[in-house]
Parts: structure tokens; C-alpha cells; sequence
């Protein structure tokens, strides 16, 4: 993690051209989680990998109804 660029989920979503309050949905279906949780201020913002929200625009989205089972 090193050398890591992270971003807020507001740039992430940015970043592949969806809505910042469809972006979590938009990653749990590629299998994309936070890369971790920090402290701004008195608020916790999650922030990605760019490198891993990058990869993943290449991913093909599991189906809504395997999702939903899970």
C-alpha cells in the first residue's frame, strides 16, 4: 500500500462515471470493497484503491439477483 493513490468515494465514482450514491452498489458487484476507513475531520470516510476501482471497471458486474442471495 505504499504507493497507493487513494480516493474518497466521491472521486471514485468520479472516476468511472457513476453517481456517487450508486458507487458502493456499483463496487460490491465487482467484488470491491474500501481499502480502509479515516478520519476527516469529526467524519469516517471510506477511500478505494484507485488502482483496484481502475481494474475493476474491466470486471464484469455479478447479476442482481446472485446478489441479492447472498
Amino acid at each position: 500500500m505504499g504507493d497507493s493513490i487513494f480516493l474518497r468515494t466521491a472521486d471514485a465514482a468520479q472516476m468511472v462515471g457513476v453517481g456517487e450514491g450508486s458507487f458502493r452498489t456499483w463496487a460490491r458487484r465487482r467484488d470491491l470493497a474500501p481499502a480502509r476507513v479515516v478520519r476527516m475531520g469529526r467524519a469516517r470516510v471510506a477511500v478505494w484503491d484507485a488502482g483496484e476501482v481502475l481494474a475493476a471497471t474491466g470486471r464484469t458486474p455479478r447479476p442482481w439477483r446472485e446478489q441479492e442471495q447472498q
